[in-house]
């Protein structure tokens, strides 16, 4: 899991996973 630059109030994990 790498870290993103932005760090928003994300409703799931997964949503930051398919943003990539």
């Amino acid at each position: 899991m790498v870290q993103v630059q932005w760090i928003p109030p994300l409703p799931d994990p997964e949503t930051m996973c398919s943003m990539e």
